[in-house]
């Protein structure tokens, strides 16, 4: 595991000011898993937190775990057993728990309408354990148009302070260059293999969740081109999309990285971030198989530099 901080407006995932139609309902991809394995462990500890069963919910707890609140307070194991969270959809029994599995890596979503969590699985020699577990409060109503958008860059690019340390990372950072120059160049085309049919992106700067198919409604809206293109082509990536601190975290089960980080916002206050990143079996590319971002109520809102 080592880290870079990732910001979600240049991940190629969502750009608030694109001019997305957010009243597009989201399209079926992929149908889920639903691992039973995994399922039986994702209830037991819903479960537990509803009871406040500290010592059941601590059993299911991966050793490196993080929990997000939709307003982006993010606790660490110690201290999310110290307290233990009450659960805002409390058991879920009355709300739609979907799950998919890749490798050694699962992703419980939950639709709370309004409030949306995404729990972590990840399976090591002890069996399947939770690393994060993400709540995310949909905003009330469309982003404002316009702005700074992924095409926006602080001047001058610099390249990104962190070196991939392994293949999969390596491959995780050739496609992330990649979908951003998909997407400076609104080339549909190139940018769909960067995403499964099950991708999702569910922020909390949007009403409703994004899927691919809203994703490519965005990309062929035609706008001018980052002045990160050059970096983007050469398979790098730009100084202000990926902050060196503070660090974000790599875990690595299989071939499966899932990235836990804050991004570093262009404008606006920072988010927290989960990601997971899985190779494409017939393809090897590395894929964003989902995104969910918490806005940090806390943060400082950031304003763009003059250039």
């Amino acid at each position: 595991m080592t880290g870079l901080r990732a910001r979600i407006l240049g991940l190629g995932i969502v750009c608030i000011g694109v001019g997305l139609t957010l009243t597009v309902r989201p399209i079926a991809g992929m149908d889920p898993d639903n691992n039973s394995t995994v399922m039986q462990a994702d209830h037991a500890l819903v479960a537990a937190m509803a009871k406040a069963d500290k010592a059941a919910a601590g059993k299911f707890l991966y050793g490196d775990f993080f929990w997000t609140n939709w307003a982006g307070i993010t606790l660490t194991k110690d201290k999310f057993l110290q307290s233990l969270p009450k659960p805002p959809l409390g058991d879920e029994s009355k709300y739609k728990v979907t799950e998919y599995t890749y490798d050694q890596v699962a992703e419980v979503r939950v639709d709370g309408g309004h409030t949306r969590i995404l729990r972590v699985w990840v399976k090591d020699a002890s069996g399947w354990k939770l690393l994060a577990y993400h709540e995310v409060r949909l905003a009330d109503h469309a982003p404002a148009s316009g702005g700074p958008s992924a095409n926006d860059c602080v001047v001058p690019c610099k390249s990104v302070p962190y070196e991939p340390k392994d293949e999969a990372e390596k491959g995780v950072f050739t496609s992330w260059a990649g979908l951003e120059l998909a997407l400076t160049t609104h080339n549909t085309e190139a940018w769909v293999p960067h995403f499964p049919e099950e991708y999702i992106m569910i922020n909390s700067k949007t009403p409703v969740p994004i899927t691919k198919a809203d994703r490519i409604k965005a990309i062929q809206v035609p706008a001018s081109e980052s002045n990160c293109k050059t970096l983007w082509s050469a398979g790098r990536l730009c100084q202000s999309q990926l902050a060196g601190k503070p660090e974000a975290r790599f875990f690595h089960f299989g071939k499966t990285v899932a990235i836990i980080s804050e991004d570093n916002p262009f404008v606006g206050k920072s988010q927290h971030d989960t990601r997971i990143w899985h190779p494409d079996p017939k393809t090897g590319i590395y894929q964003m198989m989902e995104s969910w971002s918490s806005t940090i109520q806390s943060a400082p809102t950031a304003v763009p530099p003059k250039q």
